[in-house]
């Protein structure tokens, strides 16, 4: 088996971590000052970033799962195994006793890794423990399976770093450095914490106390629970001395004088103490409750903390312990059945993740196949659309069997170009040979293609000659792929026509709604201008927007539809007279208006010319602005009767 990166270490050690747990990189000096941190979701992404670190730093690894940029115990969020670090410094025999140590344990470790110095082993878990409140319990577990392999006590501790492998231990002592490796890696040794409760020494009884428990020192009131004073007298030695002992029996009768105080007297050293004899001491001290020779409960408080006890604080509950070993062997059952279904889940998790990227992939072809297929559609429809429809289509088939030629290798090198080689049989298959010729001169027309057709002589199987021409047309590089792209970039592909977008509908005055011819809108933007202390008008500004029709439920009308319907109605003549008339060369040679020369009336009589500025009324006395003929609205009617009495009516002198 090859050696684990330190990238699969990781990944299998922290396999179970949350969207939440980081892996944290740690560095020292080799002097012992702290170096660079680092915290990291992706195993990889950590090994990755322990491979860029400077030369001559110490790396290890957080070996529990813990919160970003944090590295103490508060921090941690999971514990996935059991580790120890085994200093060749702590045997006899060196690296030999370290081995002899872990081959004695029952339970092979899963990992090991020779730092250089010593060993350092993990015992991997099936899951990972993840409650807090018995992370206590597990140093303890930790604290007694290193006495038992004389391993590192340091270690005790949830939020231990160890060196990571493919590293370097840099220690001044050794002088050069030395590669931290893996040489053990058995992922398939996996335990839980009954395993390890069931082959480690249960934890050693309370030292007995060399002085007599202190008397006293307990506040009235403060009384514990029953229960809680049973738990205390767990780590109090039953045989301390007599002297100890009966004030112990005190301390107890203090705070329960009557039976509830005996049986717990008695569930304490009853078995040591001779039948009766608890009653009598608890008859000799009276039904007095309360301190009884300054021996308070105090006193058994204090012999349980030298024992190992651990007093709950206030807002918190007991401090824990691990589960007992037969309610471990109750739940393992249960532990193994979770761990399957969870392996089995994950295992479905992979094949759904490589299902979806599949789909993803399936999904990519298929984008790119309705994108060909939209080129190749839209070269259709170029050819289609061509001025020359046969010309269109004979080029398309052309550039086809073209891109096939290209994928056969079928083509001739000139001057440095590849052309392809297109008999006009293969491409005659559908279209005729004038379809296809005119398609040859639409491909050499455009100009961005090079094309030239010759004649070649074949021998048939039967050894006669013929001959047949042959089209060489030279494609881009990028045009070979497909006909499509081939065809858009070589034809142009004709404009879209404009297409009508709709009326647009606009909502109108009432007085408007009621109209029953159509109605036109000027839009004018006024400007007032007043006094700024009295308010008082100076002037106005009006500046002219434009105009529009409308019909009188709002719908917008062309000025075309206004204007045939103005003549229509008689509003307006069918040709509007130009402002300024047709001038002819006069016989004297001078220039006259044509009206006035034709019809030989004095121009006193019409119209007379005037220099107008444009876009302004024709009437000599007018400024506003033109509406048809030249002349305002209001001048028009006028305009009409003078020109009918000049020169005769608009229809039948064609103005």
């Amino acid at each position: 088996m090859n050696t684990p990166t330190a990238a699969d270490f990781l990944a299998f050690r922290f396999r179970h971590n949350g969207p939440a747990d980081h892996i944290e990189i740690r560095t020292f000096k080799p002097d012992g000052f702290p170096g660079p941190r680092s915290w990291h979701l992706d195993p990889t992404a950590a090994a990755e970033e322990a491979a860029t670190l400077p030369e001559g730093l110490n790396v290890f690894y957080g070996v529990t799962a813990r919160l970003n940029e944090g590295g103490k115990k508060e921090h941690i969020t999971g514990c996935p195994g059991v580790w120890q670090d085994l200093d060749f410094g702590r045997y006899e025999d060196g690296e030999a006793g370290a081995w002899a140590a872990l081959a004695s344990f029952p339970l092979a470790p899963t990992t090991v890794t020779h730092t250089g110095g010593g060993l350092q082993a993990t015992w991997e878990f099936v899951a990972p423990l993840t409650n807090r409140q018995l992370f206590p319990a597990f140093e303890d577990l930790l604290s007694r399976h290193a006495r038992l392999l004389n391993s590192d006590p340091a270690v005790a501790e949830v939020a231990r770093v160890m060196r990571l492998p493919g590293s370097h231990n840099n220690k001044k002592k050794y002088g050069t450095p030395r590669p931290v490796t893996i040489v053990r890696f058995n992922p398939e040794r996996l335990y839980t914490l009954h395993d390890f409760e069931r082959v480690l020494p249960a934890p050693p009884e309370a030292a007995r106390p060399q002085t007599a428990y202190p008397r006293g020192n307990h506040r009235t009131g403060d009384t514990p629970s029953v229960d809680d004073v049973a738990e205390m007298l767990r780590h109090v030695d039953p045989q301390p001395g007599y002297k100890e002992w009966l004030t112990i029996l005190a301390a107890i009768h203090s705070a329960y004088p009557g039976p509830d105080g005996e049986a717990l007297a008695e569930a304490w050293s009853g078995h040591v103490s001779k039948p009766g004899e608890i009653a009598e001491k608890f008859k000799s001290f009276g039904n007095y409750q309360g301190t009884r020779g300054n021996a308070t409960i105090g006193t058994v408080i204090h012999a349980a903390k030298l024992g190992g006890y651990r007093p709950r604080t206030e807002g918190q509950g007991r401090v824990p312990t691990l589960p007992d070993t037969d309610l471990i062997a109750t739940l393992r059952a249960d532990v193994a059945r979770l761990g399957d279904e969870l392996r089995a889940a994950r295992a479905e998790n992979d094949r759904l993740t490589r299902r979806l990227t599949c789909a993803d992939e399936e999904g990519e072809r298929m984008v790119l196949r309705i994108t060909e297929l939209e080129t190749e559609n839209a070269a259709l429809e170029a050819a289609i659309k061509h001025p020359s429809q046969a010309a269109g289509v004979g080029a398309l088939d052309l550039v086809e069997e073209a891109c096939r030629a290209y994928g056969k290798s079928d083509v001739l090198t000139r001057d440095g170009k590849d052309y392809a080689r297109v008999t006009y049989a293969a491409a005659a298959n559908r279209r005729s040979a004038k379809t296809l010729a005119t398609g040859l001169a639409v491909l050499s027309a455009a100009g961005t293609v090079d094309v030239f057709k010759r004649e070649e002589t074949y021998r048939l199987p039967n050894g006669k000659e013929r001959k047949q021409e042959i089209a060489y047309i030279h494609l881009m590089p990028e045009w070979r792929d497909t006909r499509g792209k081939a065809v858009l970039g070589i034809l142009q592909t004709p404009p879209e026509e404009k297409k009508h977008g709709g009326r647009r509908v606009i909502p109108v005055p009432p007085a408007v709604a009621q109209q029953d011819h159509p109605v036109k809108r000027t839009r004018q933007y006024v400007t007032l201008w007043q006094d700024a202390l009295t308010d008082q008008p100076i002037t106005t500004q009006t500046e002219y927007l434009g105009k529009d029709f409308w019909t009188a439920r709002g719908e917008q009308l062309l000025p075309e539809e206004i204007t045939r319907q103005r003549v229509a109605e008689g509003h307006e003549p069918p040709h509007a007279p130009t402002a300024q008339r047709p001038l002819v060369l006069h016989r004297g040679g001078g220039r006259q208006d044509a009206d006035i020369v034709t019809r030989g009336t004095s121009r006193q009589d019409a119209d007379p010319p005037r220099e107008t500025p444009p876009g302004t009324c024709a009437d000599a006395d007018c400024s506003a602005k033109v509406n048809v003929g030249g002349y305002c609205a209001r001048h028009f009617a006028e305009h009409r009767q003078r020109h009918q009495a000049v020169y005769g009516d608009f229809a039948a002198t064609g103005d």
